[in-house]
């Protein structure tokens, strides 16, 4: 019984937690010599919440795809960066 409520306390704290991720996106780049690349650029976590962050993060996307000399593709995906570091 005790084991049950130990669970449900930790599942109770983990629910915030995971919800609270789903606000974030983040933006990623392509990389002109290993095209299966996907290197991090910025991470979009603000009170707002999950549409202004996406808002942003596809705002960003779209003005640096536009520069002219841009060789790189742009997008954004929901949660923090993949794998914690700055290529995926």
């Amino acid at each position: 019984m005790r084991g049950a409520a130990i669970l449900a306390a930790l599942t109770g704290l983990a629910a915030p937690a995971m919800a609270q991720e789903v606000e974030v996106y983040t933006l990623y780049r392509s990389n002109p010599v290993d095209r299966l690349a996907a290197e991090h650029v910025a991470t979009f976590d603000t009170r707002q919440g999950a549409e202004a962050n996406s808002e942003t993060c596809l705002t960003v996307a779209g003005l640096l795809e536009a520069q002219p000399e841009n060789d790189r593709r742009y997008w954004c995906r929901p949660g923090r960066v993949a794998g914690g570091g700055a290529t995926d």
